[in-house]
Parts: structure tokens; C-alpha cells; sequence
């Protein structure tokens, strides 16, 4: 509290007299500044002192069964075409994913085995992950000033690899029951109904 009335004569001092709100800016200006440039050089040592008593959260790998986005590149958001481009190889990726599981559950029912049922519950998990990180991706892409037609887009991939997730969802939850079913049963296809 010392250093107020200096601070009053430094501040009459670089304000017109007679205008108290010009003397009020002044004054928080002049503070701001000066414990901006006390403060300064301690940076690093607050940055640390904060990090060591409230770590960032690690997040928690939510790889499944060792699957990551192959074509998704966060490095690239700065050019919202190629993300696009990305994202759209990411969802085809998903596509062929989907599509081999529909080969799976017919396999299922012909060959009657069950390991194929486990291999496709876990690829479900790696389609609902998958789309998860294209649905990150492509907001991230979408809240950047873009125009109308790359947000469209965008949210013309995140639809496509909904309905992709639906369908292995469809394939995991209703087929595969009937696939169970069909094994304990002592039936067979014929060799045409195989072919």
C-alpha cells in the first residue's frame, strides 16, 4: 500500500486533469502492463507449478483391438479440401469393414462356426471407433471458416459411415442371434443355397 501515492502522482502525471475516467484507464492500464512484466519472467515456473498440481488428463487409448484411423491426418486441417479427401478414404475404409462383415455372417451360417461370430463383434467395435474419430475429424474440419459445399460434404461422409455403422450394428445384434441359433439346430444348407 506503500506505492499507491506514487502510483496516483504517475498517473496524474500521464493524464489530462480533470477527466477521472481518462485517470481510472490510465491507472488499470499502467497495473496490467507493469504486473505483465513482473510477472514475465516467472512464466515457466508458474507453467510448471500448475502442471505439477493439476496434470493434464491423459486420455484414455480408445484403440480397439489395435485399430486406428489410417488416412485421418490432423496435421492436414489447415486445408479443409484434403482433410475432406482423407476423411472420405477413412469412410471407405469403414465400407469395406462393413462389407466384409456381411460376408462373415453368411459364413456364419454356412460354415457354423463360432470363432466368426466373436471376429464379428470385435470389428463392430472397430467400425462404432472408427467412426467415431472420422465424426471427430470432420468437426474439426467443419468449425474452421470453410465454405457451404466442404461443410456439406462433410456431413454427407458423416451420414455414409452412420449408416455403415448401422448396418454392422444390424449384422452384430440380429444376425449374428439368428447365426447361434442356426448352429444349435441340426440343419444344413444345400450345396446351391451355399453357392
Amino acid at each position: 500500500i506503500w506505492w499507491i501515492p506514487a502510483f496516483n502522482k504517475l498517473i496524474e502525471l500521464i493524464s489530462p486533469a480533470g477527466l477521472l475516467p481518462r485517470q481510472i484507464a490510465n491507472a488499470h492500464t499502467v497495473f496490467n502492463v507493469f504486473l505483465a512484466m513482473v510477472m514475465l519472467p516467472f512464466t515457466g515456473l508458474i507453467a510448471d507449478l500448475i502442471n505439477r498440481f493439476m496434470p493434464e488428463r491423459k486420455e484414455v487409448s480408445a484403440t480397439v483391438e489395435n485399430i486406428e484411423a489410417t488416412y485421418l491426418d490432423y496435421n492436414i486441417l489447415s486445408t479443409p479440401s484434403l482433410g475432406l479427401n482423407l476423411a472420405k478414404e477413412e469412410a471407405l475404409r469403414v465400407g469395406r469393414f462393413v462389407l466384409d462383415m456381411v460376408y462373415m455372417i453368411l459364413r456364419a451360417f454356412t460354415d457354423k462356426d463360432e470363432k466368426i461370430i466373436s471376429h464379428l463383434e470385435k470389428r463392430e467395435k472397430q467400425v462404432d471407433y472408427l467412426m467415431a474419430e472420422i465424426n471427430k475429424y470432420l468437426l474439426k474440419i467443419t468449425r474452421r471458416n470453410i465454405n457451404d459445399q466442404i461443410v456439406n460434404e462433410a456431413f454427407q461422409i458423416m451420414s455414409a459411415v452412420k449408416e455403415f455403422e448401422h448396418i454392422a450394428d444390424l449384422i452384430t445384434k440380429v444376425m449374428t442371434m439368428r447365426a447361434k441359433t442356426w448352429m444349435t439346430q441340426d440343419l444344413e444348407f444345400s450345396d446351391a443355397g451355399k453357392n
